[in-house]
């Protein structure tokens, strides 16, 4: 998890601390009627008025929520890693960039991730006691490349090996900003994309975030997709009983979110397709 990541989870977290459980891993949910039944991984289970899975890329509830409308697989691959924000000069130090070079279907981004108060001086300000990541400012990156390049390893070395080839024809800057990259924050992954389902079969559960519509990060998207679908979720479950809300939710959420997928595999086909011209 990104370290900003880290951020916005200890800010969601704050005051509900005890209502949080660890080491329960949820692997399935059946919907009997009038109540969902959640079943976690060490064989308990929880019966709820809802279930929200909000269990991200790899969600272990969408099978379930939705079965047979599994993410498909696309044909671009990515690794993520961060440097320090003095490898960008001052001038990129407020920028995000995305660049085209090499082989076709190569490319490579990075933006500054600057916070106007760190995280602890932050927390210890407006919330003492709680938990705060000790974080600073640093360049996030990525490589992406077709997935049929994708490395063996998943080891912090050869990732960083990897991520240095890849980087051998691009700016000097982003070259810099890769060899500096700090080796464990690597991350590799291969993207994928929601489909949208046909029908949502369980009126006690729903979904938000990337468990519900993963994309890839063509646009830049995913996150505030998943931002308003909080803020549309609370809005219903204020106005409407539980399970009115959550088919208000699912109908409203539906109608954007999906169009944020289709925008994000469209981009991501102009900025990697090979041999022909973009459409």
């Amino acid at each position: 998890m990104a370290l900003w990541s880290q951020v916005l989870r200890s800010i969601l977290m704050l005051g509900l601390e005890e209502r949080i459980h660890y080491g329960k891993a949820a692997i399935a949910v059946t919907d009997i009627g009038d109540r969902a039944i959640l079943a976690f991984a060490d064989g308990t289970t929880a019966h709820a008025d809802i279930v929200i899975g909000a269990d991200g890329a790899n969600s272990a509830l969408r099978a379930h929520a939705t079965p047979g409308r599994e993410p498909v697989e696309l044909p671009v691959a990515a690794i993520y890693g961060r440097s320090t924000i003095e490898t960008l000069s001052k001038e990129l130090s407020d920028s995000g960039v995305l660049a085209l070079e090499g082989p076709p279907g190569r490319g490579a981004f990075f933006a500054s991730m600057q916070y106007h108060e760190a995280p602890k001086t932050a927390f210890a300000r407006l919330a003492p006691g709680a938990d705060a990541p000790d974080d600073h400012d640093y360049v996030m990156w990525a490589l992406s490349f077709p997935r049929s390049d994708a490395p063996a390893g998943q080891e912090p070395e050869t990732l960083h090996a990897f991520a240095r080839t890849l980087a051998a024809d691009f700016h000097p800057v982003i070259r810099r900003m890769v060899e500096q990259g700090d080796p464990g924050s690597l991350i590799h992954t291969f993207m994928r994309a929601a489909q949208r389902p046909t029908t949502w079969t369980m009126p006690h559960v729903a979904r938000l975030g990337d468990a519900a519509h993963l994309m890839p990060p063509f646009g830049a998207a995913g996150g505030n997709t998943a931002l308003r679908d909080a803020a549309v979720l609370a809005e219903m479950l204020r106005t409407l009983p539980p399970t009115q809300a959550l088919a208000a939710y699912l109908k409203e959420m539906g109608a954007y979110a999906f169009k944020e997928v289709e925008a994000s595999v469209k981009q991501m086909k102009r900025l990697t397709q090979t041999g022909q011209l973009a459409q």
